[in-house]
């Protein structure tokens, strides 16, 4: 990507990946963790494209809402990074990630 000019940067994870069983052990404990910050989840953006769960999904209440269980089915889980990108429109110019460090 940055031989394309486009900002890329390595997430320093210490080598275990978020969105894979290397982290689930700490599910529990994270979860408690989101349910004290989301204490009201709130319904998703239209234009928030969710790469958690495949589309026939994202109006099931799981993922319809920003909430605890959505995170940690997020971290937890593998991604559909790229079957979101399939559902861009030809035109699009931006996309916009929240990356975390490991």
């Amino acid at each position: 990507m940055k031989e394309q000019i486009i900002f890329a940067k390595e997430v320093a994870c210490s080598g275990i990946p978020l969105h894979s069983r290397y982290i689930n052990e700490m599910g529990k404990k994270l979860y408690e963790k989101l349910q004290q910050i989301i204490t009201f989840p709130k319904v998703r953006s239209r234009k928030w494209l969710s790469s958690s769960f495949p589309e026939e999904l994202w109006n099931s209440e799981e993922a319809y809402f920003s909430s605890a269980a959505y995170h940690m089915r997020n971290l937890l889980n593998p991604v559909y990074f790229q079957e979101v990108t399939e559902c861009l429109p030809q035109n699009f110019s931006q996309l916009k990630l929240l990356l975390m460090d490991c």
